[in-house]
């Protein structure tokens, strides 16, 4: 139907339009100021056909062609004279008005309803992109820690760990156990370890602030760290951060040695392709072995793959 302001715009054109052709008709001789006059009519219906004028324009525009064509002839006399003429023009006119404004009609509703489907159709499109967005967010997520869950550490370790073996870098894993958690639970309840789980998973959180690091709970109270472009050196010192940092929070336990929750970390790091048949099970192998050294040795500590016990 075009711009709002388009309208009125058909609106007065129509209009002037057909006065002039019924002030043609009242200066033509017979036959032809015949023809002018029902001209009129051709006139309004190819324009409510092309301009799909609106139905309350259309009506407005009919009634303003009618009451021109009809005062036009009382005016100068001619209504009396030809008055079997005029009334038959008139039901021409009157019928074809009718039959164009129900068009009109027809063609504003199916457009409005087009409309209507159309904008209803975004909506519903805008709610399923937002409810797909919020399925992926679940699916990737772990419901109680709000970090990543073990189906998207293993998806991202995957992906980096094909990246870094096109570019030849080393990628660093840390496998991190809260110390005691079963004893913990026990004493404090299940409410108090699931915030203990939060308050971890969100120290964890702060230590993976480059594109390609991640972290995630690995399973129960066990979390990892994915960490792109690391040797085992910087692996080390970034499990020794979250150490630091998880014993800052000072979270309560009183048959804690330190009397507070504590964490051991095993840490690795491998060159793709540096030895026979590696993969990322192999990084996870040598992360969770270094953390089963940690744990034996005392816990409460950072272990590298590969190096001695340390008492």
């Amino acid at each position: 139907m075009g711009p709002p302001h388009m309208q009125p715009i058909f609106t007065i054109f129509s209009c002037v339009f057909a006065g002039g052709l019924v002030a043609i008709s009242l200066n033509s001789i017979e036959p032809y100021s015949y023809f002018y006059y029902n001209s009129v009519t051709v006139m309004m219906v190819i324009v409510f056909a092309v301009s799909r004028i609106q139905l309350k324009w259309g009506i407005i525009v009919a009634i303003i062609i009618s009451l021109t064509q009809n005062l036009a002839m009382i005016g100068f006399g001619l209504m009396s004279n030809k008055l079997a003429i005029i009334a038959i023009s008139n039901y021409v006119f009157f019928v074809s008005a009718v039959s164009a404004l129900i068009g009109t009609f027809m063609v504003e509703r199916s457009l409005r309803q087009n409309y209507l489907q159309s904008r209803i159709l975004s909506i519903k499109n805008r709610d399923l992109e937002e409810f797909n967005l919020n399925l992926q967010y679940m699916v990737a997520v772990d419901g109680l820690t709000q970090i990543a869950n073990r189906s998207t550490l293993d998806r991202t370790l995957t992906i980096e760990w094909q990246r870094a073996r096109r570019k030849r870098e080393p990628i660093g894993f840390i496998m991190m156990d809260i110390d005691h958690f079963k004893l913990f639970n026990d004493t404090y309840g299940h409410q108090a370890g699931d915030e203990c789980l939060r308050v971890v998973a969100a120290t964890l959180k702060d230590c993976a602030l480059r594109p390609g690091d991640l972290a995630a709970r690995y399973g129960g109270e066990e979390f990892a760290l994915v960490l792109s472009d690391t040797s085992l050196e910087q692996a080390r010192i970034v499990a020794e951060r979250g150490r630091q940092k998880i014993m800052e929070v000072a979270i309560s336990y009183k048959k804690s040695a330190q009397a507070h929750v504590t964490a051991s970390f095993g840490v690795a790091s491998l060159a793709p392709g540096s030895r026979r048949h590696s993969g990322p099970e192999a990084l996870i192998l040598a992360a969770d072995r270094a953390l089963y050294r940690a744990k034996r040795s005392g816990r409460n500590r950072v272990v590298v793959d590969g190096e001695p016990d340390s008492a």
